[in-house]
């Protein structure tokens, strides 16, 4: 194997921001050159060349190295070494799919109306509080069924719960495109504290921390400003939003505030639409499923060498 061959047999990194360090390079030189047939006087040269990478920009390479005692088979060498280290932040940026961070405050999250009703597989997902915003009830529905949906709204000394998911960039467009973006809401590039712990004050520990570490995502703000900051929402829609705070554990003083929302009166379906979206989706979830699990095991029956 020959040190160009061993450069690209090596591993990459699977950082979603894919960043090449010297550490990864004197590494990747390292197990490169332990592969040339090469002696003790060579490294020592091969360490003093000021960069391997200027022997590739500069067009007389080969008497280059020769001035230093390098003969031609190790400076072919060399630069396949030094061109392999060089391709190696785009072999990362080909090997590793782009994922963003969405912060969601509303009804997704509950992670049920992620997975039924969007169709959407979150890689992570932590609870976490964004600062300066306020929850608000500012996305216009129908009057009479599902009055209203949540957003964020900037708002100094504020804060709001939600959840911080990682997604792949078709899981990201899908919410975009189901959430009625650009036209009902657009994106809102923002910075959250992810929670530490699972306490009844975790998420407000973790701001007031004096290691708080907040990570870049986006969240949902109303496309048009200047709608009200509170429009009352169906008890369903409030519902969806208290349960998803609990299955995080958000904390209590959170949820109590949740729980004091006022809702709409007089809808023509009392308690909205929105539970009964969400609950048809988890049957219907539940209903392939089954359907599945059922034609594997009927396939099991007739052939079992076929499954």
């Amino acid at each position: 194997m020959t040190a160009f061959d061993a450069c690209l047999g090596e591993s990459v990194p699977s950082s979603p921001v894919c960043r090449i360090d010297s550490v990864q390079v004197k590494e990747v030189a390292r197990r490169a050159t332990d592969d040339l047939t090469i002696d003790s006087s060579f490294l020592i040269r091969f360490r003093h060349l000021t960069s391997w990478v200027s022997v590739i920009q500069h067009g007389k390479s080969h008497k280059k190295a020769a001035t230093m005692g390098i003969n031609r088979s190790q400076c072919t060498a060399m630069l396949r070494l030094g061109f392999c280290i060089a391709l190696l932040p785009w072999v990362c940026s080909l090997s590793v799919p782009k994922t963003y961070r969405y912060f969601a405050m509303g009804s997704n999250m509950k992670p049920a109306t992620m997975t039924a009703l969007r169709g959407i597989q979150p890689l992570n997902a932590t609870a976490a509080v964004l600062s300066d915003y306020q929850l608000a009830f500012d996305i216009a529905g129908s009057p009479l069924l599902e009055p209203s949906a949540a957003s964020v709204r900037f708002a100094p000394g504020e804060f709001v719960h939600g959840v911080l998911y990682e997604l792949t960039e078709s899981d990201f467009a899908r919410v975009g495109s189901t959430e009625g973006i650009p036209f009902v809401y657009r994106w809102e590039p923002c910075r959250v504290v992810p929670y530490q712990g699972n306490d009844e004050t975790a998420g407000q520990d973790a701001v007031a921390g004096a290691n708080a570490t907040t990570t870049s995502a986006f969240t949902l703000t109303a496309s048009n400003p200047n709608t009200p900051k509170f429009i009352p929402t169906s008890p369903s829609y409030l519902r969806i939003l208290r349960e998803g705070a609990a299955y995080w554990k958000m904390d209590r003083t959170y949820q109590i505030q949740l729980s004091k929302v006022t809702t709409a009166k007089n809808l023509l379906v009392a308690d909205g639409l929105s539970g009964s979206l969400l609950e048809a989706a988890e049957r219907s979830v539940k209903t392939r499923k089954c359907i599945s699990q059922r034609l594997v095991e009927l396939a099991e029956q007739i052939d079992p060498s076929a499954v």
